[in-house]
């Protein structure tokens, strides 16, 4: 049965296609084309991009895409199936195990002699135990009354707010987290209101402009932190999100996802962030695609790869 990745390859094949000819023609990258033709689609990050890539590739060699997923998906399902049956029957034909014989002699009856001469143990094992329950029971009391303990109650508040703004109007979705002793509540509202300046206040912007720091900085990730022009700044954060082709976004806050969605060119989405939030984590699917700012100021996004992550520490 011919896989998805080998149609695609013989009909480009059959055309006189090379993969910089698809490259060309798709803009998709040479890695990703490889890996549709290998029929390693995982290395494609997130479902949207696979199917995207698929059916532009298809498009070019004048093939249905749509259809192609369809019948690999329909392959895939019936090679589980397989699977399962196969898995079924060397369960079913699996020898049962026949528990050993044991070739030592069975032990003797004990003797009404030998449970006689048992008592004096049995009675120094009971009074063992009992010296050791005493033991466990008292300890703890002695100990709480010579030592003094100290209760410390960690309280931990995050706000964090997301504005998508299209045209003229805007759908606003707030959602705040206050953590305390390990007691999470998250209450969610959604209003309608005439779009004003992207949802960012102006007056927020810190003297001096932004002012990062690059703290660390990796293949995939780079991670900032807040300059001296913060340093006694007191207001809310603004970080704006904008792209130039539909792309994939994560918003993380303490480890916490907030938001997780594609954004597209057209609506520009704000992440409003208390000044005690501490840090906030980014991730973009096409990094090449996606600009940054804080509180108005330009936040440079590393494109080294195409997912890439910026995290910024804003805990003074």
């Amino acid at each position: 049965m011919t896989s998805l990745g080998n149609i695609l390859k013989e009909k480009r094949e059959k055309l006189g296609y090379t993969l910089n000819d698809i490259h060309e023609k798709t803009g998709i990258q040479l890695r990703y084309l490889e890996a549709i033709e290998n029929d390693q689609l995982d290395i494609i990050p997130g479902d949207y991009y696979k199917k995207n890539f698929v059916v532009q590739y298809a498009s070019v060699v004048k093939m249905d895409g749509e259809k192609l997923l369809e019948e690999n998906k329909r392959q895939a399902e019936l090679a589980e199936k397989e699977r399962l049956k196969k898995e079924q029957a060397m369960k079913m034909n699996k020898p049962k195990k026949v528990a050993p014989v044991s070739s030592k002699p069975a032990m003797a009856a004990t003797t009404p002699e030998q449970k006689k001469n048992r008592k004096p143990v049995i009675i120094f094992c009971a009074i063992a135990l009992a010296i050791v329950a005493s033991l466990i029971y008292f300890s703890p009391k002695l100990f709480q009354q010579s030592v003094e303990t100290t209760t410390t109650t960690t309280t931990t508040a995050a706000s964090i707010t997301t504005t998508s703004t299209a045209s003229t109007t805007s759908t606003t979705s707030t959602t705040t987290t206050t953590t305390t002793e390990s007691t999470t509540t998250t209450t969610e509202t959604t209003q309608s209101s005439t779009a004003n300046n992207n949802g960012v206040s102006q007056n927020t912007v810190a003297p001096g402009g932004s002012n990062l720091v690059v703290q660390s900085s990796t293949a995939n990730q780079i991670v900032y932190g807040l300059g001296d022009a913060f340093k006694n700044y007191k207001g809310d954060y603004n970080l704006t999100i904008k792209v130039t082709e539909p792309t994939w976004v994560r918003v993380s806050v303490h480890g916490k996802v907030i938001l997780e969605r594609t954004i597209t060119d057209k609506v520009p989405t704000t992440i409003r962030a208390l000044n005690n939030a501490n840090d906030v984590t980014i991730t973009f699917g096409i990094s090449q695609a996606a600009t940054l700012t804080l509180n108005g100021q330009n936040v440079a996004v590393p494109t080294t790869s195409r997912v890439e992550t910026v995290k910024i520490n804003l805990a003074k």
